[in-house]
């Protein structure tokens, strides 16, 4: 039985999720070497998240059957939901963002498991929906993510917030095309937008809009993080400055490193053929995704996997945006590259509930799913 599992495993997909863990390693192991050293390196974590935590859930949650979680994926949201609550007056603060639980060593961030329970139970909820498909829907779906969005902008963390707006939306979008209803979807979106100017996000968070929208309005305070990123990948040039020799990175002049813009560290380091190797395997592993999702036979699983994608998607362009200075600096990692194990294992199990999806299918229905009777309009 465990040998059928294993050939249908969508093997191209994991390995190229395997060879960016393995590229996020190779950056963070170039940062830990002129690191000041403490009883972790990020190094050292990151390996523990990955071998100790993030590949035994990985194929544990791969071979576990994807229905299973569908008969609690409302439960799930809800104490996710907790989660986000208690961090709120539990939480430690770091860098302005009351979002981690500190467990010893470590720490874990609920944000990060927040969007993968808002993808399951988006998926739960939009396999339920029946045609014709009224507005009813399009707003109940948005009204459940309220309290996960709510939460997570009172941290305030205004990057994840926003994956999860897109990942709705996004959702919503490929339900129902009916121009009305996106339209309507959009005006209330800008409404919300607009409310949040004036009563959620804090000064540093306005600031930063405000000088990405005039960089040179302050070079050396709110401005600092995005010049220093593009004079990172900038002088990268053509093939990088080698291994630990970035001088941006190496030297601690970029911000976040690790972290945020670990993107710069690798134009600097693997220069741009590097980012061009890097950025065709991640669209191979987006492509996969999108492959799995035209063979998936029903509802919830169609959500669930064009839901991982969204997710995928949406933090990698946002991220790589903020790195060239297309869009404004609002915190968001760069799966599997970035250091973080909350992030890691997350995007993890994010891609093994696609595989999930994929070992569960029966062979024989493989593809045969009947769109006349899906809620999507695709």
């Amino acid at each position: 039985m465990f040998a059928v599992k294993l050939k249908q495993f969508d093997w191209p997909l994991f390995i190229s999720m395997v060879l960016m863990i393995g590229l996020g390693l190779i950056l963070q192991y170039s940062l830990s070497l002129n690191a000041p050293q403490h009883e972790f390196s990020t190094f050292k974590r990151q390996l523990l998240f990955v071998f100790l935590l993030g590949f035994p859930m990985f194929f544990f949650i791969s071979f576990s059957n994807y229905r299973a979680i569908r008969s609690f994926s409302y439960l799930f949201y809800f104490f996710t939901l907790l989660f986000l609550l208690a961090v709120l007056f539990l939480g430690e603060t770091r860098r302005g963002v009351r979002g981690w639980f500190s467990l010893g060593p470590f720490t874990f961030q609920p944000v990060e498991l927040a969007k993968i329970a808002v993808i399951i139970f988006l998926a739960r909820f939009w396999q339920g929906a029946k045609k014709p498909l009224k507005f009813k829907h399009l707003s109940l779906s948005f009204l459940f993510i309220l309290p996960a969005v709510s939460l997570i902008i009172f941290q305030p963390d205004l990057g994840s917030s926003i994956i999860i707006i897109i990942i709705g939306l996004g959702l919503a979008f490929m339900v129902n095309r009916r121009k009305k209803y996106i339209l309507i979807l959009i005006a209330i979106l800008l409404v919300a937008l607009i409310f949040s100017w004036f009563f959620l996000l804090k000064n540093y968070q306005k600031e930063r809009i405000l000088n990405f929208l005039n960089p040179q309005s302050d070079p050396f305070g709110r401005g600092y993080q995005r010049n220093q990123a593009i004079i990172a990948i900038g002088s990268g040039q053509l093939l990088g400055r080698g291994l630990s020799e970035g001088t941006q990175s190496q030297l601690h002049f970029l911000p976040e490193a690790k972290t945020d813009f670990i993107f710069a560290v690798l134009a600097e380091e693997f220069g741009f053929l590097g980012c061009l190797s890097f950025l065709g395997l991640y669209f191979f592993f987006l492509y996969r995704l999108l492959k799995i999702s035209e063979q998936v036979y029903d509802n919830f699983a169609l959500v669930l996997v064009l839901g991982v994608s969204l997710y995928f998607f949406s933090q990698m362009f946002i991220n790589i945006g903020m790195n060239l200075g297309f869009l404004p600096v609002i915190g968001l990692s760069l799966p599997f590259l970035s250091y973080g194990g909350s992030s890691l294992i997350v995007s993890m199990l994010a891609v093994a509930l696609v595989e999930s999806v994929v070992v569960h299918q029966p062979p024989h229905q493989v593809g045969s799913l009947d769109r006349s009777r899906s809620v999507f309009s695709i």
